[in-house]
């Protein structure tokens, strides 16, 4: 009977002290963390400019409260343990995943340790035993970076690890129906939660190092059957708020913006919380001549060191001073008589202590889990790829940018809102592309032209389509170099004719038409240059239209013997080949482009002389038309446009 008691007993105080193993408690201090962090991060972004950033953040809004499965029964085990449907906003979502990763809370609480250290072996999992009633539950032997992210074997059995929130993103960005696609997002959302979770640790000194903490009665009895730390007993959830903005470690900051996963992040954080902060049970270094050794049993880390702080004699305090240029409390040392007879005890962190270290690490772990956001949510392209004002036509394309966490482009398929001026069009995307037709009108007269796609927490936009100006551009020059072949024959003929504004140019909205007449003695010219630039992708060209009419004014013998030359040449837009260049102000195109973009060219000649008989008598007139509609695309062909201020 005895050895039963003994036995229920064990099991029971195993349970307790492995309940009291789950980091900070995560029905409040995660929870609060990650919802501090959504908080920041909607503070942040709330004054941006959308245009700039492309996509603004919903991550609080009700509206896009989404269902999935969440934990609503905590319990130590799998099978005591209970998830039903949860409907929730991104934000809730995410707040849930820092509850629901200590969740079944004993298998949880022997896996949230990472020492970057390696200190036992190289083993970064936990081996240390806090209490003796840790040895009825087998170390699985992972850390918490593997489970939180599954990204190796042992990892991949975290049902709501990174990768599995990755598949669910990747899954939501096809998914056609959006129901389906908002509970897709759920369970993303849960899985990011339950990742900054892991990080949260990562910045809680306790999970950085090989020092077990269970605590089954809290900081005041823990010692009796566990060793409980003091920064996760006396942790606060108001310091969440009030550190939340203060600048990070600069030197993590810098590293922060060369990350290209996330797992960089997560170790970054902890070799930093590592290197910086004891644990109760760790710390080491020299207090005066005495040597003072971890209390876990375990080897001492390299950092820090108490003789490399800066300790005060009258506050019995050891402080760092850190990059950032904050004054940090490390440990005390003031013993039961000190203020008697100056004599130092064994140095510990109390609520002093902790209270300062958060300041230090809270803002750390707000700008890695910027960096976490921003890695995790694949960033959407949305754009506008062609507007066809003449058609009332728009088309574009939804995809996402290949990064390191995400090597291969994803289509977005689902709802698409193109917003013309004040009004909002829904299409659907398939695969990738989407596209309106609409009255011509509403293209054509419309000052701005956007596209959306509300993603259920992230609302990405397109850049703005706004009609161009181009009504700074008042001079005109065009060149024309061609070798045209004569209709029905083989003749060709050389063709090279300059063009250049006498005024300004008087712009219709997108579009001018120039016609100038001059007169010599010699001569009369008509010429006409008419340019249509594409009214919302500023600098190409929609169309060119050059026609000119020439006469040689002539009479002979009382008989009228005028030549005439007519040269016409259309150019349409084709594949975004006619671009005016700002720099260079030029539109210069060479035979191969003109080839794709010829809509028509002609050239007709007509050649008038006097017909006389064998006594060389005037009998009449004779005409000799030759009509060229063939380029020599084997010989130099170019045009250039020139459009100045």
């Amino acid at each position: 009977m005895k050895r039963l008691i003994f036995v229920f007993l064990g099991i029971a105080f195993y349970l307790l002290i492995h309940f009291s193993l789950v980091s900070y408690e995560n029905t409040k201090a995660h929870t609060t963390l990650n919802k501090v962090f959504v908080e920041w991060l909607e503070d942040l972004l709330k004054n941006s400019n959308i245009e700039e950033n492309g996509f603004q953040l919903k991550l609080s809004d009700n509206l896009n409260k989404m269902n999935g499965p969440g934990v609503t029964n905590l319990g130590f085990f799998e099978s005591t343990t209970g998830e039903s449907d949860l409907s929730l906003t991104p934000a809730e979502w995410i707040a849930h995943g820092g509850m629901s990763a200590d969740e079944p809370e004993v298998p949880a609480a022997v896996r949230h340790f990472y020492d970057p250290v390696g200190l036992n072996s190289g083993k970064k999992y936990l081996s240390n035993r806090g209490t003796y009633w840790e040895g009825f539950y087998s170390n699985p032997g992972i850390d918490a970076i593997e489970w939180a992210l599954g990204d190796t074997p042992k990892g991949s059995a975290n049902k709501w690890s990174l990768e599995k929130g990755k598949e669910y993103i990747v899954q939501a960005i096809q998914e056609k129906d959006d129901n389906k696609k908002r509970q897709l997002l759920a369970k993303a959302w849960r899985c990011f939660g339950e990742v900054l979770h892991n990080l949260a640790d990562m910045a809680c000194p306790p999970h950085v190092r090989n020092d077990s903490h269970a605590a089954p009665l809290g900081l005041s009895w823990g010692w009796a059957f566990g060793s409980p730390d003091p920064y996760e007993e006396m942790f606060k959830t108001s310091w969440a708020k009030e550190y939340a903005n203060g600048e990070p470690d600069p030197n993590l900051k810098a590293q922060l913006s060369t990350f290209k996963t996330i797992r960089e992040v997560h170790e970054a954080l902890a070799k930093f919380t590592n290197s910086n902060f004891f644990t109760g049970e760790t710390i080491s270094g020299k207090q005066g001549t005495n040597v003072i050794k971890p209390l876990n049993g375990e080897k001492a880390y390299s950092s820090p060191k108490l003789e490399n702080l800066d300790y005060d004699s009258k506050e019995f305090t050891y402080y760092k001073t850190f990059p950032s240029g904050r004054k940090i409390k490390m440990c005390k040392d003031d013993g039961y008589f000190s203020s008697l007879f100056g004599n130092r005890g064994y140095p510990y962190i109390d609520l002093e202590c902790v209270k300062s270290q958060a300041s230090e690490l809270i803002p750390n772990f707000i700008w890695c889990a910027l960096k976490d956001f921003a890695l995790f949510m694949p960033t959407l392209s949305v754009y506008i790829s062609n507007i066809d004002y003449s058609r009332g036509e728009i088309k574009g394309e939804v995809f996402s940018v290949e990064t390191d966490e995400y090597k291969n482009k994803i289509n977005y398929s689902g709802p698409v809102y193109i917003v013309i001026d004040n009004s909002n069009i829904k299409v659907e995307c398939i695969d990738g592309k989407f596209e309106l037709s609409v009255d011509k009108s509403k293209v054509e007269n419309a000052k701005k032209i956007q596209a959306f796609v509300n993603f259920w927490g992230i609302t990405y936009w397109s850049p703005t389509e706004t009609k161009s100006d181009y009504s700074h551009l008042k001079q005109f020059f065009i060149n024309l170099v061609f070798e045209m072949f004569e209709e029905g024959t083989s003749n060709t003929s050389s063709f090279n004719f300059d063009f250049t504004s006498k005024n300004s140019i008087v712009w219709q909205g997108n579009k001018f038409n120039y016609n100038l007449k001059e007169t010599t003695s010699n001569t009369e010219t008509d010429k006409t240059l008419y340019v249509e630039m594409d009214p919302f992708n500023k600098n190409y060209v929609n169309k060119i239209i050059y026609k000119h009419k020439i006469i040689y004014p002539q009479t002979e013998g009382g008989y009228d013997v005028t030549d005439t030359e007519e040269f016409e040449i259309e150019l349409t837009q084709k594949d975004k080949i006619m671009w005016y260049s700002d720099i260079l102000q030029w539109i210069h195109l060479d035979k191969d482009d003109i080839r794709k973009l010829l809509t028509k060219v002609q050239l007709v000649s007509k050649i008038k002389w006097l017909e006389r008989d064998d006594k060389y008598n005037i009998i009449g007139v004779k005409t000799e038309t030759h009509t060229y509609k063939q380029i020599d695309f084997s010989k130099d062909a170019g045009l250039v446009l020139y459009l100045t201020k």
